[in-house]
């Protein structure tokens, strides 16, 4: 099957647009760092494990070990379900294992949202999607069996960006789009990547609030242009549109999410019937959509497995908070041991542990502090917490402020 007849069988034949979003949604798996590095994730020393909401808030153990037992199991149940062999029994063994390996990296605090896969797996486990394209493929069924999962994943989408424009709404309303939020929310971000783009659209006012409604009307509206077969390639465009310019100016890349949109180009309308619909499946795709709503209106976005997207829905102050940790000599010279630039994945524990997101814990502090040996000479170290101005044509000025929150020998 050439790639035009395939594109013609998506649209026709939920049966292999089924089988299309399976195949997406395990390379995806296979191909996400957080897989591929699932034993330096479960290595991650405990004063940089920060407590997160659901799984991680059980005693569940981690080890290099067990990172590694787990991760082989993911990768091997993902090419199995990849070339549809056990399909079924591919991805529930899928969907539990990366439960576990795609949440390792929660545990650092700067919670990673690729939550989606986990939610898209457990739709596929209890769907007949190795009817098609499969090793094991077995004979068709009626169309709603196919159509109904298809309509859960659209769901799934549609959830993901419409309690974060719900929140900026009720946060804000209109003023999240028409004052110069987004032109700070931009700077928040640029000034965590030490980045600033090419094109300075922080000097254009007209433009960022274009940007703005144009963010609140995608949002909102996404989850109402993928129930229909008519809208959905628009909401597809809307969504490429979205992610590329997310991409561009603020270095927010969702690949994990839009590639998903496969699952938007298969046929079928919505219809009422459960023929060839089991009440296992239906049970599924009933609790995770019921999860992803609950935490949606909650706004919990610090959570695994079921968050609420990034809402952005807070407007930033001109200054940033960080975590700096300095040596001191006793000439009086500085040395910076932990500051910025920051990996991105740094953030949020160095967040956490100046209090930024829960109360300060000063053990973990010093054990942070501990576990980073001093440069030879430093007589005395500081966990300070620092404020830098976010305008980046503030850029390489010293911190705004600073606040000795421990200091050690």
């Amino acid at each position: 099957m050439n790639l035009r007849a395939l594109g013609r069988a998506v649209r026709n034949d939920p049966r292999t647009g089924l089988a299309v979003l399976r195949i997406v949604v395990v390379a995806l798996v296979l191909l996400n760092p957080a897989t591929q590095d699932a034993v330096r994730w479960a290595s991650l020393p405990p004063p940089l494990v920060v407590p997160l909401e659901g799984l991680w808030s059980l005693p569940i153990p981690v080890t290099p070990l067990l990172g590694r037992g787990m991760q082989l199991v993911l990768v091997a149940s993902c090419f199995a379900a990849l070339f549809g062999v056990y399909t079924r029994a591919a991805l529930v063994t899928a969907a539990l294992t990366a439960t576990y390996v795609l949440g390792l990296p929660q545990r650092q605090g700067n919670v990673i949202h690729h939550h989606h896969l986990v939610w898209l797996l457990a739709i596929l486990a209890v769907s007949p999607c190795g009817d098609a394209l499969a090793w094991d493929r077995g004979p068709a069924r009626p169309d709603r069996a196919y159509e109904l999962p298809l309509d859960a994943a659209r769901l799934v989408f549609g959830l993901v960006y419409l309690f974060p424009g719900v929140h900026k709404l009720t946060e804000q309303g209109l003023g999240w789009a028409l004052s110069d939020n987004l032109r700070l929310q931009m700077w928040w971000k640029w000034a965590q990547f030490e980045w600033v783009p090419a094109l300075r659209v922080d000097h254009h006012p007209l433009v960022l609030r274009t940007l703005g409604l144009g963010t609140l009307a995608f949002e909102l509206g996404f989850v109402v242009l993928v129930l229909f077969p008519r809208t959905r390639l628009f909401a597809l465009g809307m969504g490429l549109a979205f992610h590329l310019g997310t991409a561009w100016l603020m270095k927010i890349e969702f690949p994990t999410l839009f590639l998903c949109y496969v699952g938007l180009l298969a046929g079928g309308a919505p219809r009422r019937s459960r023929e060839g619909v089991s009440t296992t499946a239906l049970a599924v795709l009933g609790v995770v959509l019921a999860a992803v709503t609950l935490q949606g209106i909650r706004g919990q976005m610090r959570a695994w497995p079921f968050a609420c997207y990034p809402t952005f829905q807070w407007r930033p102050g001109a200054e940033m908070p960080d975590l700096q940790v300095t040596g001191f000599f006793a000439d009086g010279r500085e040395v910076v041991q932990f500051g910025r630039p920051h990996a991105q994945a740094e953030w949020g524990a160095a967040w956490t542990l100046i209090g930024l997101q829960g109360p300060l814990d000063r053990a973990r502090l010093a054990a942070f502090v501990a576990g980073r040996p001093a440069p030879p000479g430093v007589v005395r170290r500081a966990a300070e917490r620092v404020w830098w101005s976010v305008d980046p044509d503030a850029r390489g000025r010293p911190p705004l402020r600073r606040e000795v929150l421990l200091s050690v020998p």
